[in-house]
């Protein structure tokens, strides 16, 4: 998962999403665990269910939502077993008490009424929240409408070209030789149904709701570890069978060509490596108007460090477009040695941006586009400009 690039930088930056995702493994692994330790010491798998599930509701309540295939497979696995009620019963008090009560930590105002506690998972789901207008693929939205083929751009156009070779040519290992899988793995059929689901499920169920969607990813790393699975079962296969089959060799071969494309470009981008876009477009620096490259701001603290090393840049005046006002201010404070003045628009001469949208529905531009002017200081990754400090031409 640490060559996954919409992953790697969360770790350290996301508060939320990253929180989300791990949940949704722990609960993941801490269900099958259960399940299988049903009739043995199941108690200790059960509360650390019970935990993941209550620190994901605890950070956002739509965390419920994508746990709806753990949930039904532990159920179908209670049917198919014909475990006692009696113990269902408690057990599933036991999970309730407990991630109940770590939500409401998060949550106390969802004691006040069983309706609000049903009308924030909604519009927790629907995700009012966020921007209202995204890029992709060079085209404008409005997030309120997000393309029903976000996930597909996504994935072909920003996912490591090994990984989805890897996830391809799964589908035909399982096709010609599932045997090798059935006999590696317990139960492999059923847990290949889970895991498809677990990735599937959200996916659906954000395109029947028409969920804003935003960020690339951001708010879906938790199927990322989930598609890193599949990846390394491909790859299991392909080293297993290195010297059995010709066509094994071929296919390593070509992932390790790619995975060696990607190493560089994702060195080339560190820090930012949220920003990657596979080699579809082999020249990094044509991804420049297809999507908004820096949209958590996190070169606006390389870009400050910049504009105070510039001997030629004194005392400015600015503003800024894209981002958050306070830690722009708090950047500069602590990393500008003093030369940035932020203004309002009518008294600047800068404008510190990133190249991302306005906020206006009726006007469809970008920060770079809306603020012409001479590029004074810049942070590049690969041609493409991720933050500027723009002179303004009035």
């Amino acid at each position: 998962m640490s060559f996954k690039p919409i992953l790697f930088w969360a770790y350290v930056i996301n508060p939320k999403d990253t929180i989300v995702c791990f949940a949704l493994i722990w609960l993941a692994r801490n269900a099958y665990m259960y399940c299988k330790n049903i009739e043995g010491k199941r108690l200790g798998f059960l509360f650390l269910a019970s935990l993941s599930m209550g620190f994901g509701l605890g950070v956002r309540v739509s965390f419920l939502a994508t746990t709806v295939p753990i949930i039904l497979s532990v159920c179908i696995f209670f049917l198919i077993n014909k475990t006692k009620y009696q113990k269902i019963f408690f057990d599933v008090l036991i999970f309730l008490l407990i991630s109940f009560s770590l939500m409401v930590m998060a949550w106390p105002h969802l004691l006040n009424s069983p309706y609000l506690l049903v009308d924030t998972i909604f519009q927790s789901i629907k995700w009012s929240m966020g921007p209202t207008l995204e890029l992709m693929n060079g085209n404008i939205y409005e997030t309120q409408n997000t393309p029903k083929t976000y996930f597909f751009n996504f994935f072909i156009f920003r996912k490591p070209i090994y990984i989805l070779i890897l996830l391809f040519v799964l589908i035909f290992f399982l096709k010609t030789d599932n045997n090798f899988f059935t006999d590696k793995f317990e139960n492999f059929e059923k847990k290949l149904i889970v895991i498809f689901f677990i990735i599937a499920f959200p996916i659906l169920l954000t395109i029947i709701f028409q969920v804003k969607i935003y960020n690339g990813i951001r708010l879906f790393l938790f199927i990322i570890p989930f598609l890193s699975m599949l990846s390394a079962i491909s790859l299991y296969y392909i080293l297993k069978n290195f010297k059995k089959f010709f066509y094994i060799k071929i296919i390593f071969n070509v992932i390790m060509l790619f995975f060696l494309i990607f190493l560089q470009r994702f060195i080339y981008l560190t820090p930012y490596h949220y920003d990657y876009s596979n080699f579809f477009k082999i020249k990094f620096i044509n991804t420049e108007k297809l999507y908004i490259h820096d949209y958590w701001t996190t070169s606006y603290k390389e870009l400050i460090k910049l504009i105070k090393a510039d001997k030629s840049i004194k005392s400015i005046k600015s503003d800024f477009c894209g981002g958050d006002i306070h830690i722009v201010r708090y950047l500069s404070n602590k990393y500008s040695d003093g030369k940035i003045v932020f203004v309002p628009y009518e008294q600047a001469d800068y404008i510190i941006m990133i190249n991302t949208l306005s906020i206006d529905v009726n006007n469809k531009s970008t920060c770079f586009s809306l603020h012409p002017g001479k590029d004074m200081v810049a942070v590049e990754r690969m041609g493409v400009k991720l933050s500027v400090l723009r002179k303004l031409k009035k």
